[in-house]
Formats: structure tokens, C-alpha cells, sequence
């Protein structure tokens, strides 16, 4: 699972202060959907259509300096690699973890597996 990084002031910044909440509201949904989706920040003309984003408020998040335009059309956020990792940097998190949990299954099987060949303790009391 990947996870939008938001700064808990960032709603004090002067580029937030003069956003509308719809505008406001599409820049959180954005964000989550690129980090969901990999995306690196590139908000496609088809995510602003399923996000259901108006012109609009997406002049409104690049007049603030929040998006750029992006060159085949959309929005890239602004500095996204500044704030939130990379697709290379998730996805190699997720194959380390993956390793981590393969391990991690395969010790505990063996375990499981030795000590069932393992006889009963004596319970004498």
C-alpha cells in the first residue's frame, strides 16, 4: 500500500489559504490516486475526468503553484519527488517486504515441521 505524504502544515501555506475546497478536495483525491496508482504525480486527462475535476478547479491548483501542466496534457503535481517516494522506491519496498514475508513463512513452516518430529516432553510430576 502506498500512502499520499501530506505536511500537517500544509493547510496554513499560503499556496492552501487561497484555494477554494473543491479545489482543496481534488488536490487530496489527486494525490492519493497518483500514490494508489504509481503515477509519480501525473494526473492524466482521463484521472481529472474520473475524479470528476472541472477545469476550473484545476486552473485554480496551477495558478497556485500546486500543479504544472503537464506536457501530453493533465497535471503533474509540483515536486512530487520532493515529497513523496518514487515508483522505483515502492516498488522495490514492496519486493524487500515480499522477500521479508517469504522468509519469515518458510522459517516458521520449518519450525512447525521440526517440532512436530520432535517427541512429547515428560510430564512427570
Amino acid at each position: 500500500m502506498a500512502w499520499f505524504k501530506l505536511d500537517d502544515a500544509m493547510w496554513s501555506h499560503p499556496k492552501f489559504l487561497r484555494l477554494s475546497d473543491r479545489a482543496f478536495r481534488l488536490w487530496v483525491r489527486a494525490g492519493a490516486y497518483c500514490a494508489q496508482h504509481l503515477t509519480e504525480g501525473l494526473i492524466t486527462e482521463d484521472t481529472l475526468a474520473l475524479l470528476g475535476a472541472s477545469r476550473k478547479h484545476c486552473d485554480e491548483l496551477w495558478s497556485a503553484g500546486l500543479w504544472e501542466r503537464a506536457p501530453d496534457g493533465g497535471y503533474r503535481f509540483h515536486d512530487w519527488d520532493h515529497y513523496q517516494p518514487s515508483r522505483r522506491q515502492i516498488e522495490e519496498r514492496r519486493r524487500a517486504d515480499r522477500e521479508r514475508m517469504a522468509d519469515w513463512r518458510h522459517a516458521r513452516k520449518v519450525k512447525q515441521l521440526q517440532s512436530q518430529d520432535e517427541p512429547p516432553e515428560d510430564v512427570t510430576p
